[in-house]
């Protein structure tokens, strides 16, 4: 017998379906908390603003440093292991898209990372 991943999608979909408020509950959660983290980290990065997000899980970062996104978002993939999407992706120089919904010790790691990389320009 062969399966694909359309009925596995489909079997996924009914089940979020039938437990959906657990399901935004505990995404809520996931969000809520990562995004206090994320804040208390800009909060105290000098280079680092934002626009907060309001109950999402992505948001624009500006950064002040003398470098190009692009490049320094490579260097920070490489010598880092941190992915951020450059802002000049979005038409938005001058920062990147961060991703927060991770788990807690994951995204605590990643921003230290950031922080550490963004050390370099003081």
């Amino acid at each position: 017998m062969l399966s694909c991943c359309g009925e596995f999608n489909d079997a996924l979909a009914t089940y979020i379906l039938q437990n959906r408020e657990a399901v935004l509950e505990r995404n809520r959660e996931i969000v809520f908390r990562n995004l206090r983290i994320a804040q208390e980290w800009i909060d105290n990065e000098p280079r680092v603003t934002w626009q907060a997000p309001k109950g999402v899980s992505v948001a624009y970062i500006q950064w002040d440093i003398p470098t190009d996104d692009e490049e320094f978002c490579i260097k920070l993939l490489k010598e880092e292991g941190v992915l951020l999407v450059p802002g000049n992706r979005f038409e938005l120089p001058g920062g990147a898209r961060l991703g927060y919904c991770a788990p807690e010790p994951v995204l605590r790691e990643g921003l230290a990372r950031l922080g550490r990389a963004l050390r370099q320009f003081d």
